[in-house]
């Protein structure tokens, strides 16, 4: 049977990662017999979330997930997709994965940090909540600052466009 190791749902979703929801479209798309398991990323061999547990392997990362699908139970929904199609959706996956995630980020800790501490943080004890979440939400800051998004204002990420103007 394949486990699939996911954040546990929160916020109306089955998992609150856009990664954990990949995971489990793909999944649900192939058909194969599968269940899932929130999980502890802390506990997962690259201390991260979606894992794939078939039999004795772990595969952790949903793009890993997806080669996986495809090598070991043949599930290839981009067989039918041209050179040119397969280009353009991986451009669309790594605007989506390497750029628009980001954003997601930024509103979800930095916007709405008293929601995502309300929500994700509600197990801590309450004296603690408050430190844990300062302290989680200052490396959020250092890899939305790493990644570059982190280093512009509210005003001058508004400002920005996605595409160009023409």
């Amino acid at each position: 049977m394949l486990v699939l190791q996911i954040f546990p749902p929160a916020l109306d979703l089955k998992s609150p990662s856009p990664f954990s929801m990949k995971a489990i479209a793909m999944m649900q798309m192939s058909g194969l017999d599968y269940e899932l398991k929130p999980s502890d990323p802390r506990k997962t061999p690259k201390a991260k979330l979606p894992v794939l547990n078939d039999g004795e392997k772990s595969i952790p990362d949903s793009t890993h997930i997806f080669a996986h699908l495809k090598k070991a139970h043949g599930f290839d929904p981009d067989n039918a997709l041209s050179t040119e199609q397969l280009a353009i959706a991986e451009a669309f996956r790594r605007l989506i994965e390497e750029h628009l995630y980001w954003v997601l980020v930024h509103s979800r800790w930095i916007e709405n940090g008293d929601t995502i501490r309300r929500v994700f943080f509600a197990p801590v004890p309450a004296l603690m909540r408050k430190f844990v979440f300062k302290m989680v939400v200052k490396q959020v800051k250092s890899s939305l600052h790493g990644q570059g998004m982190g280093r512009h204002t509210i005003r001058s990420r508004k400002s920005m466009h996605l595409v160009p103007p023409i």
